[in-house]
């Protein structure tokens, strides 16, 4: 039987508060996790896969969220057991007035996740530099990931070529 491997989620409450040892425990969390799933992905030589690039793979919660083939820079997963591991580096993508609070990045292969986590970090740049979550949706949904602020706040609108997110996650499949 193989060991089962959670990642608790960061205290982002104390991160926008600006406590210095939140977010050095978050950065650990994420340095830690991170190693420990590519130790995990290395000891089964598995290979990371591309995802192919299709515009439908991202929407937004209101308003649009236009990534073009040139914006994905990076978008690949692993299987590990029933782990997958999600990686993805989008660079310049562009929104449109009246954005909401989440972006949504469809899972690769349409896979569905087995339950709501909130273990993913996000990096984002461009436009404004914050640190923000990624979340398995649930239900119908759970073949999505959610990519929200870490204020939940509302996505800049009528950012054009300049807004940058960076992001990792591992869920069970």
């Amino acid at each position: 039987m193989s060991e089962q491997f959670r990642v608790p989620s960061p205290d982002f409450n104390l991160i926008l508060k600006g406590n210095e040892r939140a977010v050095h425990n978050a950065i650990r969390l994420l340095w830690t996790s991170l190693n420990v799933t590519l130790e995990r992905v290395d000891r089964r030589r598995l290979i990371w896969n591309a995802v192919p690039y299709a515009s439908g793979l991202f929407a937004a919660s209101a308003g649009t969220w236009t990534v073009a083939s040139g914006d994905m820079n990076l978008y690949r997963y692993v299987f590990a057991d029933r782990l997958l591991l999600v990686s993805f580096s989008l660079e310049n993508t562009t929104t449109s007035s009246g954005m909401g609070t989440s972006l949504y990045l469809d899972l690769p292969l349409n896979l569905s996740a087995q339950n709501t986590y909130n273990t993913g970090f996000t990096a984002i740049a461009g436009n404004i530099d914050e640190i923000g979550a990624i979340v398995t949706r649930s239900g119908a949904n759970n073949t999505t990931l959610d990519l929200t602020r870490a204020a939940g706040s509302s996505w800049p609108s009528s950012v054009t070529d300049d807004l940058d997110i960076r992001g990792m996650i591992a869920i069970e499949i």
